[in-house]
C-alpha cells in the first residue's frame, strides 16, 4: 500500500501525534484510579485513542458516567504543564500554514486547545472533538464530518492508535500512522507506517490542500 500522490486535506489525531498529553492524561487516571482502588498502570494502559466514557467502560463499567468523565477531564486540564510537542509536531505545523486542515480528536474541544496552546502549536482551521459526535473513535464519524467541514476531495489522516486507524479507514481516507504511541504491527491498517512527524513532509497549495513528499523510511517496520 502507498499513499496518495496528489493534493490532499490533511487531518491529524492529537495525542501521541501533535502532542505528547501521555504525563497529563498518566497523573489525571493516577489520581482517579488510586481514589477508587483500581490499579493506574493497568487503568492507563487501555485507554489510548477512546473517549474518557469509553476508557471508564473498559476499566470500571459501573463508574462510566459523564460525572466521572467530567472529573478526569478536570484533572486532566489541571495537568496541562506537562504537555509538550510531539517531535516534528512544529516543523508540520509551520508548513500547514495557509492551508486547510484539521484535528479530529477524541477529548473534549476546549482541553484539545488547552494541549494545543501547552505544546505551542498553532490550532487547526478545524477542530472535531468529543462533543462533536455522537460516536466517537473507533467509529468513523468525526473522520466524515471533518471531511465535510473541509469541503475535501481526498483526506490524508495522520493517526498514532489503531481505534482511530480504524474509524479513518471506514470514513474512506488514506490513513499514515505513526508508531508513537504503538507497534507498527498494530497498525498494520494504515496505508503507510513511519515513527513520528520527523518522518513527513508536505508542500501547501494554494487552494488550501497540501502534497505530501515524504514520508520516509525513519525505522518503523511494518
Amino acid at each position: 500500500m502507498s499513499l496518495p500522490r496528489g493534493s490532499v486535506s490533511l487531518v491529524a489525531d492529537l495525542d501521541g501525534v501533535l502532542v505528547d498529553s501521555s504525563p497529563a492524561v498518566f497523573a489525571a487516571w493516577s489520581h482517579w484510579a488510586d481514589a477508587h482502588g483500581i490499579d493506574p498502570l493497568a487503568t492507563f494502559a487501555l485507554g489510548h485513542g477512546l473517549s474518557t466514557l469509553d476508557h471508564l467502560r473498559a476499566v470500571a463499567p459501573g463508574l462510566a458516567t459523564e460525572a466521572e468523565a467530567a472529573r478526569i477531564a478536570d484533572l486532566e486540564r489541571a495537568a496541562l504543564g506537562t504537555v509538550s510537542a510531539m517531535p516534528g509536531a512544529a516543523r508540520l505545523c509551520e508548513a500547514l500554514r495557509g492551508a486547510r486542515w484539521a484535528v479530529v480528536t477524541s477529548c473534549p474541544r476546549d482541553v484539545a486547545f488547552a494541549r494545543l496552546a501547552a505544546a505551542g502549536l498553532p490550532g487547526p482551521t478545524v477542530l472535531v472533538g468529543l462533543e462533536d459526535v455522537t460516536r466517537p473513535k473507533p467509529e468513523p464519524e468525526g473522520f466524515r464530518r471533518v471531511a465535510r467541514l473541509l469541503e475535501a476531495e481526498a483526506v490524508l489522516v495522520v493517526e498514532d492508535a489503531p481505534a482511530g486507524v480504524r474509524a479513518a479507514r471506514a470514513a474512506g481516507a488514506a490513513v499514515l500512522g505513526v508508531a508513537t504511541t504503538h507497534d507498527a504491527v498494530d497498525l498494520g491498517e494504515a496505508d503507510a507506517v513511519i515513527a513520528d512527524l520527523t518522518g513527513l513532509t508536505v508542500l501547501s497549495s494554494p487552494d488550501g490542500t497540501v502534497t505530501v513528499l515524504a514520508p520516509v523510511d525513519t525505522g518503523a517496520p511494518r
